[in-house]
């Protein structure tokens, strides 16, 4: 349970941060891309794509 809250925190602020660029596609297969890892792993590798995308902030 602590995963999917982890994660729906982590689509709420990329969807924040990348506003109308925000394509939950996109957000699901950065989720996916490496398999399993380790929340802090998943929410570094989601932040290096929302600076990529242009989103930091």
């Amino acid at each position: 349970m602590l995963g999917n809250l982890q994660i729906r925190a982590l689509r709420a602020d990329t969807e924040r941060r990348l506003g109308a660029a925000f394509d939950l596609r996109e957000f699901h297969d950065r989720v996916l891309e490496n398999g399993a890892v380790t929340l802090p792993m998943l929410r570094r590798q989601v932040e290096a794509w929302i600076e990529r995308a242009g989103g930091g902030a």
